[in-house]
């Protein structure tokens, strides 16, 4: 049995990207917007829910393609789904065990954008 560990997203940035250089090489990571809808009996679209995705990424060709994207861009990611943990310091000076995940991406594509209201779902 194989398995798969594959993610496409399509969203809007919430911030231009960052790009981070470290020991000589360039990565970028963003935040991307997604939202689940839904269509009602009067055929109006209802949004559920707003979901934030952090992606990073370590290729040079696609940070090259991150830098040049801006915040409200409706782009498509692809990659793989990654975890991390770590101990984050609360302000009493205890720490606390978390969890984050990050989509690693491979593919990025900038998408023609439209005003939010005239958006379908996909």
């Amino acid at each position: 049995m194989s398995t798969n560990n594959h993610v496409a997203l399509k969203g809007r940035l919430g911030a231009d990207p960052k790009l981070v250089q470290l020991e000589g090489k360039c990565f970028a990571s963003f935040s991307i917007a997604t939202q689940d809808r839904y269509q009602d009996k009067d055929q109006n679209f209802k949004t559920l829910d707003t979901v934030w995705h952090r992606c990073l990424v370590f290729n040079a060709s696609l940070v090259g393609i991150a830098e040049k994207l801006k915040k409200g861009a409706l782009i498509k990611v692809t990659g793989t789904l990654s975890y991390r943990s770590f101990e984050a310091l609360l302000t009493d000076n205890k720490t606390i065990k978390k969890q984050e995940a990050s989509v690693i991406a491979h593919h990025i594509e900038p998408l023609p954008s439209s005003s939010a209201s005239s958006q379908t779902p996909s």
